[in-house]
């Protein structure tokens, strides 16, 4: 059960269950990069009523997507976003960036904004890439050792796993930054009423590629890297 308390840590009720994502995300509430900000502070910002999202998050069918990642071991959480967040980056992004490419020939003429959408999509896919390469070969491993009871856990590594971590916390606001940025310049992921097929496909895969970003961002800042850290603070 999820406790409705506007009060609370906007991220902990992602944390405590997967579908208040979709209404943060339907209402532009960042529960990933700023997710320690209260619901009631949140909504402030974006002039809305806590009231009313507390009623959308308590229609919510809490059996369609249970949050299961606390049952699985650290590198197994790992591995976990490895598998689905970052396979779906670098199959996604080269996709997305030939649209982008292929909108703004077509149509940027009439909407010069296409030209900073690749701009800044070019630049978060580059972070992106680097990101990833950077947790797959430092940041994970760590997490797999500190997982591990037979291993020595981070000393083996590098010394302790706060130093990357608060690498990738700081590159995740980067490419949150970048996620406003589009969004911005597409007025909110909307569909141009004279768009066509791939202008169209463009937004809808911009929308999604910030969704999941979220998600991913979500299950690291509040998820892998306080329990990477509370294990490696058993640990020692």
């Amino acid at each position: 059960m999820m406790l409705l308390d506007p009060h609370r840590p906007v991220h902990r009720f992602v944390t405590d269950h997967l579908a208040a994502a979709r209404v943060f995300d339907r209402h532009g509430i960042d529960y990933c990069c700023h997710g320690d900000e209260s619901l009631e502070e949140s909504c402030r910002k974006r002039q809305l009523d806590p009231n009313k999202i507390i009623e959308e998050l308590s229609l919510l069918d809490m059996e369609s997507a249970p949050n299961d990642f606390f049952e699985l071991g650290l590198g197994d959480l790992a591995d976990h976003i490895v598998h689905t967040h970052h396979v779906f980056l670098r199959t996604e992004l080269p996709a997305l960036t030939e649209k982008v490419e292929k909108v703004l020939k077509a149509h940027g003429d009439r909407d010069p904004r296409l030209l900073d959408v690749r701009r800044v999509l070019l630049g978060l896919r580059s972070e992106l890439e680097h990101h990833m390469q950077k947790e797959e070969q430092i940041l994970f491993p760590l997490c797999h050792q500190l997982g591990d009871p037979d291993s020595q856990g981070a000393a083996l590594f590098c010394g302790s796993v706060q130093a990357p971590i608060s690498v990738m916390v700081s590159e995740h606001e980067e490419a949150g930054s970048a996620l406003d940025h589009l969004k911005e310049l597409t007025d909110g992921f909307a569909v141009p009423d004279d768009s066509c097929a791939t202008h169209r496909s463009m937004i809808f895969e911009l929308a999604r590629l910030e969704a999941d970003l979220h998600r991913h961002i979500h299950k690291e800042n509040y998820i892998l890297f306080p329990r990477a850290l509370a294990q490696e603070a058993a640990a020692s």
